[in-house]
């Protein structure tokens, strides 16, 4: 009895290297952060130093130790050859995972993933850490806002749900029933509204019936078994293949519904050089920034052995678990490879789950021989010669505190469960209150205003001021041009400083690219407080009326006012190229507004919702529970 408790209750010293390597990172990626963010590469930095602790302490065969070593060399060699550490984190995540407990792991990576998500929606609904923004147009809703919620875009937003639901989804396993289906697609759902993720409320959807659906099958028929078989060659035909159908009106029309991402897709594919341990993409253009397609990903950025053997150990995982009717695993593996069609972050463990999977491909951990090298001979089976002091130590179990959950949590616990009904139904009145008083009663908003840097386009006028004589470098013509502004700024103020903010110059691109330095812009936004081109070109005409002395003095000459709209990913002068864009608040109006009254209130609730649940949980737990009641009557 004493030795089941304390296996239960404690943990030995290589697994808290391996949870707290997996728990950094786990929380990492529930935080929003990725490989752009400095605080980003601390934690990894920090994780990879427990994870090297826990291969120390850990005892292999022959046979584990030389694939870790191929394994671990070749994620350092992608690593250096492309400059992304993800599939190398992912190498890390399985070569750690013998003598590790699954269940254990994931249910640890659903509270700190979750814990994270939750925290950093909330934080950035309520304005304390920023919410990143996207105007998008979308197919059949018009100009919208896409909110990040504190993650980078809607679209991981989105990807951060679909993985807290698989996370919850594999740890209810066979429990997994229609009243969780039903919550997690509301969920899915209020999601969709902010992120306005097609692909994310399209694959999570999937997800939840597969799910359902495989958690009721006790095993597979010849049928269902041929099936299971289809999804990972057709996904790797369709990515690599489909691309090259964009010459076709079939393939035009799924690259307009896949957002581009097939033009993406065949750019890296024609345009990049093919390696075999890994590349970094070389002169890409602007407007192409990312592969939103994962096997592609895998193929270009870390090459064809690691592209071999990632989805090589894929079909493992499926015929091992085919034959095991591996029902709840196979639905989380089918849904990461779907996902895996449209985002390229299938190769990162701690977005997609389902490579941790593979630990058991390696390893045995204590419950059957692993798939590869089941007939291998003694001499690999044998382990590998590890000091006895540090073998000992690895050993060493620990008592955690959290582990072990006191009376008086357990007993606060089991009262929140008994009341659970009566504490969501206050949660969700007091959530439906605060709602409807904020659409009976708060001013709406006429205007949503958003950065310049988050729009797709902006509409300006603009004026193109000519020298007299080319320049002879582009630092003379920008002082030429500092020159002019300093004088165009001044006689702006004291006509309007509003608009004098909207001001910019900026040196055209076909200056840059053409090396004759005798031409730059003036361009003034549109869209603040209701500013179009009426107002803005009289107010352009104004300026040079009022500063032909000083282009006079300069020998500089004004061109045409015109009208020009300013894109993001087309055109020869993108907003990207714009200096100090983060100083523009353009203002939308009509849908957006409309939109994002309705996104306020459903966020009134939310905050609602969660306001009252945690009070009436708080009082809950107070209590003694129903059933403790009922015996002190007896």
């Amino acid at each position: 009895m004493n030795q089941i408790s304390e296996s239960k209750y404690s943990i030995t010293v290589k697994e808290l290297c391996y949870y707290l390597f997996f728990g950094l990172m786990i929380s990492a990626k529930g935080m929003g952060l990725d490989s752009g963010d400095r605080l980003y590469y601390l934690l990894s930095a920090a994780a990879v130093l427990f994870i090297a602790c826990k291969l120390c302490l850990t005892m292999y065969s022959r046979k584990e130790f030389v694939l870790i070593a191929l394994l671990c060399l070749l994620g350092l060699i992608t690593y250096l050859n492309s400059g992304r550490p993800g599939l190398l984190l992912s190498i890390l995540a399985v070569v750690g995972m013998k003598d590790i407990r699954s269940d254990r792991l994931f249910r640890m990576g659903l509270i700190l993933f979750g814990v994270c998500f939750f925290t950093t929606v909330f934080l950035a609904a309520g304005g304390i850490i920023p919410n990143p923004l996207a105007v998008h147009e979308k197919e059949g809703i018009g100009e919208v806002i896409r909110w990040g919620m504190g993650f980078s875009t809607g679209n991981v937003f989105h990807i951060s749900y679909f993985i807290l639901t698989a996370l919850y989804v594999r740890q209810r396993g066979e429990r997994y029933g229609g009243k969780d289906m039903v919550c997690l697609f509301v969920g899915n759902l209020i999601v969709f509204l902010f992120s306005l993720s097609y692909t994310g409320v399209a694959v999570t959807t999937f997800y939840l019936l597969l799910g359902f659906y495989m958690v009721k099958r006790k095993s597979f028929n010849r049928a269902e078994k041929a099936l299971c078989y289809l999804p990972l060659p057709v996904f790797l035909l369709f990515s690599l293949g489909a691309p090259f159908l964009t010459d076709y009106p079939v393939g035009q029309k799924l690259n307009v519904l896949l957002q581009a991402r097939l033009g993406f897709s065949r750019y890296y594919l024609t345009s990049q050089p093919l390696s075999l341990f890994g590349a970094r993409m070389k002169n890409v253009p602007n407007f192409w920034v990312i592969m939103d397609n994962g096997y592609v990903y895998i193929l270009m950025t870390f090459g064809i052995i690691a592209f071999i053997l990632f989805f090589g150990a894929y079909g493992l995982l499926i015929r091992k678990y085919v034959r095991e009717s591996a029902t709840v695993e196979l639905a989380v593996i089918f849904s990461f490879l779907l996902y895996g069609i449209m985002e390229q972050f299938i190769s990162n463990a701690f977005m997609n789950i389902s490579i941790f999977y593979m630990g058991g491909l390696l390893f045995e951990n204590g419950k059957e021989p692993a798939a590869l090298g089941e007939n291998l001979s003694p001499f690999w089976r044998k382990e590998v010669w590890m000091p006895g002091v540090i073998e000992r130590f690895g050993r060493k179990r620990l008592v955690l505190p959290g582990l072990r959950a006191n009376s008086r949590f357990r007993e606060a616990a089991r009262s929140i469960r008994n009341r659970a009904r009566t504490i969501m139904a206050f949660g969700l009145g007091i959530g439906v209150f605060l709602s409807v008083l904020y659409f009976a009663m708060d001013t709406k908003p006429a205007y949503v205003t958003v950065p310049l840097k988050v729009l797709p386009y902006a509409d300006a006028q603009s004026v193109l001021l000519h020298t007299k004589e080319p320049c002879g470098s582009k630092e003379e013509l920008k002082q030429l041009m500092q020159a002019y502004e300093e004088k165009a700024r001044a006689a702006a103020q004291k006509e309007d400083e509003r608009l004098e903010s909207l001001l910019e110059f900026s040196l055209p691109q076909a200056v840059y690219e053409s090396g004759k330095y005798d031409t730059f812009r003036m361009r003034l936004f549109l869209g603040v407080d209701g500013i179009g081109e009426e107002e803005g070109g009289a107010f352009l005409t104004m300026l040079l009326s009022a500063t032909e002395k000083e282009r006079k003095a300069l020998s500089l000459s004004a061109a045409s006012i015109y009208e020009e709209r300013v894109g993001k990913d087309f055109g020869t002068d993108r907003i990207e190229h714009v200096k100090g864009s983060e100083n523009y608040l353009i203002e939308k109006s009509g849908r957006i507004v409309r939109i994002e009254t309705v996104r306020t209130g459903i966020l009134r609730f939310l905050f609602g919702m969660l306001l009252g649940t945690a009070v009436a949980a708080a009082i809950s737990s107070g209590k003694k529970p129903v059933g403790d009641k009922r015996k002190e009557t007896e």
